[in-house]
């Protein structure tokens, strides 16, 4: 993703920057995911694993990147139980 545009993006629910999440938080989230533990707001199972993702200087909200695009819907947002 490009770091200009990146810099532009804000998350829709807290209003922080987002960050491209790294390759061992993505890992994280896709064991979760495998297991059939993570759903969005919309409380709909997330099945399909994420090659990238944006996440929230908090960590709270995470938002799939497919195609290049973010999907910054908030009712598309992840929430992680930690």
């Amino acid at each position: 993703m490009d770091p200009k545009i990146l810099k532009l993006l804000k998350c829709p629910h807290s209003g922080e920057n987002l960050l491209l999440m790294s390759e061992d938080s993505l890992e994280k989230i896709n064991d979760q995911i495998r297991s059939g533990k993570v759903k969005n707001l919309n409380e709909v199972t997330i099945e399909q694993e994420l090659r990238q993702a944006l996440c929230n200087k908090s960590e709270t909200y995470f938002y799939p990147v497919m195609d290049g695009i973010p999907l910054l819907d908030r009712t598309k947002a992840i929430t992680i139980s930690k």
